[in-house]
């Protein structure tokens, strides 16, 4: 039994020795580990990008001025004609030929606000630009895709600001954009947004409001006959190159009546007084692209119809 006893108290030790000396190994390698971060874990203070540093652009004739990034590049036309008398390139890079790699384009034309918009119009929208009353409009321009030109009318002239929104130095073109002022704030506050125009029918009594786009319209009354159903009067709107692209009629309520039970085309009702019955029809065709473009006002034109007796 003593034997036994003594042989057992080696082992014991043993073990216990065994297990302080790996545990110790255990705790180093954690510790030493921990002490071993990564570099890309530790945590660093994120900077703020650097500021732009901007040079300024003035023009004392035309009485405006903007800021661009220092390390682009400014080319400003010789004098030109009356119709254009100044234009402004911006780019990233040098310019070596006018409108070539260009990132922002500034154009100063005699020509008036609408006659500008009417070129390669997609849509358009009444903003506010450097304080004073600006129309923004999409186009396919000179670019080769679809842009985005600033018209701001100012006294005789009007500013034409062109750039691509999809421009990968767009940052740096809403800085000059920002930057954008008129030295003469006080000449365009009395500028108001194109007004509508209104066609008022006195013999018939109703009215149709126009958008600025259809400034030059025509009117033609005509009689339409409808056989065996009598005839009616007219009133055809449209323009010198094509003078019907829609047309009012008026009937008296007892035609309307049989022409509904008509087969075929006849016009879309539109309203009524106590007297007659109105109706609309829109041309099939068109004879040109500025045309086509009117055409797709029409809907909007016809929902301004109006009673006045």
């Amino acid at each position: 039994m003593e034997q036994t006893k003594s042989s057992t108290v080696p082992v014991v030790l043993s073990i216990i020795i065994t297990a302080v000396v790996v545990g110790g190994l255990v705790y180093w390698w954690q510790t030493n580990q921990e002490s071993k971060l990564p570099t890309d874990q530790n945590v660093t203070e994120q900077t703020k990008p650097a500021k732009v540093t901007t040079k300024t652009y003035s023009s004392s004739e035309f009485n405006y001025s903007f800021q661009y990034p220092e390390d682009w590049f400014l080319t400003k036309s010789p004098k030109l004609d009356k119709a254009q008398p100044e234009a402004v390139w911006i780019s990233k890079k040098e310019i070596t030929n006018a409108e070539q790699n260009t990132e922002l384009m500034i154009t100063i034309n005699r020509s008036s606000l609408e006659d500008n918009i009417r070129k390669n119009l997609i849509s358009r929208e009444n903003i506010t630009f450097a304080g004073q009353s600006a129309t923004k409009i999409n186009f396919t321009g000179d670019f080769g895709s679809p842009v985005v030109s600033i018209l701001i009318p100012q006294n005789d002239y009007t500013f034409l600001i062109s750039y691509d929104p999809a421009d990968q130095n767009y940052t740096n073109i809403e800085t000059i954009l920002n930057s954008f002022s008129f030295q003469n704030q006080n000449t365009n506050q009395q500028v108001t947004q194109p007004q509508d125009i209104v066609y008022t029918n006195s013999t018939y009594g109703f009215t149709l409001t126009f958008p600025q786009t259809w400034k030059d319209y025509t009117t033609k009354s005509r009689t339409i006959d409808w056989g065996t159903l009598g005839t009616n009067d007219s009133i055809d709107f449209g323009f010198s190159v094509q003078d019907s692209l829609f047309n009012i009629s008026v009937h008296s309520k007892s035609q309307w009546q049989k022409l509904e039970s008509e087969e075929g085309p006849t016009p879309t009702y539109l309203g009524e007084n106590s007297k007659y019955v109105f109706g609309y029809a829109i041309a099939q065709d068109a004879v040109n692209n500025t045309m086509v473009a009117r055409m797709a006002e029409i809907q909007e034109i016809i929902k301004t119809f109006g009673l006045t007796k």
